[in-house]
């Protein structure tokens, strides 16, 4: 199987990236290796040096490729004995990875690791994932909840992109599955507590929508609205794992105060995850795949709170998201 990676990867990270791997790795040298030895090799570097190492050449690109998807292959080999079909199933239903254990398989230099795995589903998928881990992988379930309510149109509808949740265990893993109440799994992801963990993990893609911050600078940004009340011990809980958090991003962002935050910091820009400012590589094939639910769809938000600068409002911005169509626009 061939895998090719397709990317947008934020301006900043570009440079951060490339004079990270120039200053640490001579890449002609490693594409001279034979490809196991340069797997092994590659194995064992940070998500910034083989960024540098796919942004290289054409060459580079097929290694950096091979060893993302070997990553994410490896980390699945943990809780399941047929990864193909793990992955198939993430296809068909639109799972995606996200929270904890996602960020620590991104932060390739993160000493810890999270101990359950949160999927997030688009509405229409939920079902068939948890049969999935309950029928292929012989789970339980141990807990569930729903807290639907509809709107005047008589679509789901939650405060935090949640409809539904299904803890299963199995003799390997421990699984949160949510149903998003969108049809876009990433629809919750743009309600979580901090920047810190607004990434995600698909079967054969990744995306990190505060690359600057969250890898570079371990920071996370705190939501502006009013957050559940775990969410305090989940910070206090990324804070034991040396991670900083901050309410305003001008408390780390050096700018003049009379000029917008860079870099998708403004709090009345709207984002989207795949936007200009995220990490977004496509590191798998998708040949096997003729219907992936929400694929076409991606969520939207404007985070919200305190402005940057008087020029962009007086007024306190309440924070917003949605799904939308896949599109061009930046």
């Amino acid at each position: 199987m061939s895998l090719t990676a397709t990317y947008r990867i934020a301006p900043l990270i570009v440079d951060i990236a490339r004079l990270h791997f120039h200053e640490r790795v001579d890449s002609s040298e490693i594409l001279r290796l034979p490809i196991p030895s340069q797997d092994a090799l590659v194995a064992n570097w940070g998500l910034l040096d083989i960024l540098g190492l796919l942004l290289s050449s054409n060459e580079g690109q097929t290694v950096a490729t091979r060893a993302l998807a070997f990553t994410w292959k490896a980390s699945l080999a943990t809780v399941t004995d047929d990864v193909d079909l793990f992955l198939h199933y993430m296809r068909r239903t639109g799972a995606c990875l996200s929270g904890g254990k996602c960020l620590s398989i991104l932060d390739r230099a993160a000493t810890w690791t999270a101990a359950d795995w949160d999927f997030y589903c688009p509405h229409e998928g939920f079902d068939s994932f948890c049969l999935f881990l309950l029928h292929q992988l012989d789970g339980v379930t141990t807990h569930h909840t729903d807290w639907y309510g509809y709107d005047s149109n008589g679509n789901p509808y939650s405060t935090d992109g949640i409809c539904e949740r299904r803890r299963i265990r199995t003799d390997r893993a421990t699984f949160d599955v949510m149903r998003s109440s969108s049809s876009s799994a990433f629809h919750p992801i743009a309600y979580f507590h901090s920047t810190l963990v607004m990434n995600y993990i698909t079967a054969d893609s990744f995306c990190i929508a505060y690359p600057n911050s969250t890898l570079v600078r371990k920071i996370g940004l705190i939501q502006s609205r009013q957050l559940r009340p775990q969410a305090s011990s989940a910070l206090q809980k990324y804070r034991g794992r040396g991670y900083h958090f901050y309410r305003e991003a001008r408390q780390f962002i050096a700018a003049p105060s009379t000029e917008c935050l860079p870099h998708g910091y403004c709090t009345r820009t709207r984002r989207f995850f795949g936007d200009k400012h995220c990490i977004s590589v496509t590191f798998g094939d998708t040949s096997t795949s003729t219907h992936v639910v929400g694929s076409r769809l991606t969520t939207s938000w404007v985070f919200g709170g305190v402005a940057c600068t008087t020029a962009c409002s007086a007024v306190l911005l309440r924070h917003h998201a949605e799904s939308v169509l896949v599109g061009t626009s930046d």
